[in-house]
């Protein structure tokens, strides 16, 4: 991550992370000397409550309770994002068993969240994986990856 990444970032980025993985966000902020901004590190109470709920069968107490917890993380993305103002948000496609999940439409699910990420756009996939995405504002930095042959599968003009 971190060439494609620090291709597109400005100095010293504010990033955060939508994610199970908590493996991705601190180690890159550290390799790019940024700041991260998130008060966790992914959404992994949120993604375990995801994938009990794709496993059914649950009563509806137990249904509540994992939605209070999805509706916990989303509530704290929002503030950290609205707080820690982040010039890169990298999401990821997929859950705990690898099964595909779209992190990026979970967190527009929720109105709020969705008006505050409309202030980002898309600057690639890293590893076929990992979509970063770029504060509209954020003039530092690239527009588009640069990367080595199979660092990002994909790119927006």
């Amino acid at each position: 991550l971190i060439k494609p990444v620090a291709s597109v970032a400005p100095p010293h980025p504010k990033i955060i992370t939508i994610t199970y993985q908590i493996t991705v966000g601190h180690p890159l902020v550290r390799e790019l000397h940024g700041e991260w901004v998130g008060t966790s590190s992914a959404q992994i109470m949120a993604a375990s409550a995801i994938q009990r709920e794709r496993f059914g069968g649950l009563d509806p107490a137990t249904k509540a309770k994992l939605d209070q917890i999805i509706a916990g993380d989303r509530h704290r993305l929002l503030a950290d994002i609205v707080r820690g103002r982040p010039d890169l948000i990298l999401t990821d496609d997929r859950l705990f068993d690898d099964t595909h999940f779209d992190w990026w439409a979970w967190a527009n699910a929720d109105p709020q969240l969705a008006r505050v990420l409309s202030g980002y756009h898309k600057v690639g996939v890293v590893r076929h994986r990992i979509i970063v995405w770029k504060r509209n504002l954020t003039l530092a930095g690239g527009e588009r990856m640069r990367f080595e042959p199979d660092d990002v599968s994909s790119l927006d003009p």
